[in-house]
């Protein structure tokens, strides 16, 4: 017998509460607080079944515990609720609820004879690129940073972003596109560099690749997957890093031979893994918040919850696959899935919670942690969702996204009900993020409108704080009537170089830039590229309006044109110091 009496408020709100336990809990038993259930999906599904015209809240209390999930939690107009009864999640005493998506490793450790290293087999796991110990983030092996020798364009001259060129350039040889020049006295070991991962730093972006095989004569390294921006094109060298290569296996690293499917970890002295807690994560995603084209999903709040434990995206690309397939014949090695391009921003690196079709959706005082790639996307055909007094830290990519990703979207060019408009992003908390996709930032608003981001801190980004647009000219587009008010960003751009504490992009008519104190923003001496700035206003920025904003302790340019014109901005009150 389900059990589903409601109680009434002093606002009579009628209040249908039930209970979830994972550890005590059974989806056999009615979801009473003496018998509850144990799993989220088994909430979903009674909400889709829940029949009583009294209630106006369903409200689904969790139990302190983990709540390991195999698959994405995928939520439908009818585990949702309506305008009559919202739906709502709730950590129950303000106890620690978390939702993951890792498994932990239970095989035993084996120490290599003689040595500190310890070996694990994990045949029966996918590959993966990020690993816990006892919570924190575990390093994976990692060279120092290393400086190309030269520029691939040898003597081909293409003056610093002319990009036209570059394209005609990548039409007609790949060649310096695919390799970089070592110094034989960095990497002394060729052959054990079929595991390793190379991120190569660019101005605004890094991209991963695999390595294919190196060229010991010529000391080169060719990549699987192309670059997008190859070494010369910003400068003559580019800083680079080595991963997952056992020669820079040191104390309290790993390393993963995917051949073999061992994992490797070098201890610290007088620590024995056997005695301690691993976690992989497995899952890209944790919830898909996706109603259709006939009905949106709708009232679900989400309240005291942690998200934690996702892999971020691999295998993405800028290239076409019609172009990888026509430099197959000559370059056989490529594959262009192997390894991680990606936007400015890094968009496509993944996110842990992706919500299309829904309006109305509430996250309120839950944590995002130790997440693949961005914790939040809000994007096609969703309005009036809020995200509220969150916390971001240590994602692979960066905190929120808002928009859509049609970059240089003409107004009239989409179905207007397409593009997320009314949501509000209001007092999080986002640091420490952009740990693997180093061209994150804190907040994306991309094609979207009539948005509300105030009072969020964000700091400690490797690029930009908040970046604001997704078209290169004054054109009108589907970014306006934005209000970015009161915000706090400091620390940002750590690595990367030409990004903003605020950056924005385009015609942003209506919009408004009110209250933000930008500070602390210093340069990397790796940095290549633009310079770093409190506030930029890239190509096409206008028709927005910047005030009372405070820009201060800036390495670089306390505020910056690109392809601007600044008449068409207009300023009132600033202390631009």
């Amino acid at each position: 017998m389900l059990v589903h009496l409601c109680s009434s408020s002093l606002h009579a709100q009628q209040v249908a509460k039930f209970y979830i336990d994972d550890k005590k809990g059974n989806d056999y038993n009615n979801g009473s607080k003496n018998y509850p259930w144990k799993t989220i999906t088994k909430a979903k599904l009674f909400t889709a079944q829940y029949r009583n015209p009294n209630c106006t809240l369903l409200k689904f209390i969790l139990a302190e515990g983990n709540y390991v999930i195999t698959e994405p939690l995928q939520f439908a107009p009818e585990n949702g609720g309506s305008a009559f009864k919202a739906v709502e999640y709730f950590a129950e005493d303000n106890k620690q609820v978390t939702v993951t998506g890792a498994i932990t490793l239970t095989s035993r450790w084996k120490r290599i004879y003689g040595s500190q290293i310890y070996e694990l087999d994990v045949s029966k796991l996918p590959v993966f690129r990020t690993l816990y110990k006892n919570d924190s983030i575990l390093k994976r092996s990692s060279s120092p940073y290393f400086k190309t020798v030269k520029s691939e364009l040898g003597n081909i001259t293409i003056p610093r972003y002319d990009f036209k060129l570059l394209n005609t350039l990548s039409k007609k040889t790949l060649n310096p596109f695919l390799s970089i020049s070592y110094d034989k006295n960095e990497i002394k070991n060729p052959k054990d560099m079929e595991n390793s991962e190379i991120i190569v730093y660019n101005s605004w972006e890094a991209s991963w690749h695999s390595v294919a095989f190196v060229d010991t004569i010529n000391e080169k390294v060719y990549f699987k997957n192309p670059l997008f921006y190859p070494v010369g094109f910003f400068g003559s060298q580019n800083y680079y890093r080595v991963e997952n290569s056992k020669a820079f296996l040191k104390e309290g690293t790993w390393f993963l031979d995917n051949k073999a499917k061992k994992l490797y970890y070098k201890a610290i002295a007088n620590e024995n893994p056997n005695e301690m807690d691993f976690k992989v994560p497995v899952l890209t995603e944790l919830l898909i918040l996706k109603g259709n084209k006939k009905r949106n999903l709708e009232h679900l709040k989400f309240n005291g919850i942690t998200f934690k434990y996702t892999a971020g995206l691999w295998g993405k690309t800028l290239f076409s696959s019609q172009f990888i397939s026509d430099n197959l014949k000559k370059y056989s090695y490529l594959k262009a899935t192997d390894g991680y391009l990606g936007t400015q921003g890094a968009f496509n690196c993944g996110q842990a919670i992706m919500i299309t079709y829904s309006n109305n959706i509430v996250f309120e005082n839950c944590k995002f942690e130790n997440l693949g790639g961005y914790g939040l996307n809000i994007s096609d055909y969703s309005f009036s969702n809020s995200i509220l007094n969150g916390y971001f830290n240590k994602c692979g990519g960066g905190g929120i996204i808002l928009g859509l990703d049609k970059p240089g979207a003409k107004l009239g060019s989409l179905p207007s009900k397409i593009v997320p408009t009314n949501n509000k992003i209001i007092n999080n908390l986002i640091e420490n993020c952009g740990l693997f996709y180093l061209s994150s930032v804190g907040i994306a608003v991309l094609q979207s409108n009539h948005n509300n981001i105030t009072g969020n801190t964000i700091r400690h980004m490797p690029y930009s704080g908040i970046s604001v647009g997704w078209s290169w000219n004054d054109l009108e587009n589907y970014t306006f009537n934005n209000e970015i008010l009161n915000n706090n960003i400091s620390n940002v751009i750590e690595e990367l170089g030409d990004g903003g504490g605020i950056y924005t992009l385009g015609n942003q008519k209506g919009s408004l830039y009110w209250g933000n104190h930008i500070h602390n923003i210093k340069r990397n001496i790796r940095a290549i590229g633009g310079s770093n700035n409190g506030m930029f206003f890239d190509e096409g920025s206008s028709d927005f309006t910047v005030e009372k904003n405070v820009v201060e302790e800036i390495g670089g340019n306390v505020y910056k044109f690109n392809k601007s014109d600044k008449t068409r901005l207009k300023f009132q009150n600033n202390n631009f110091n």
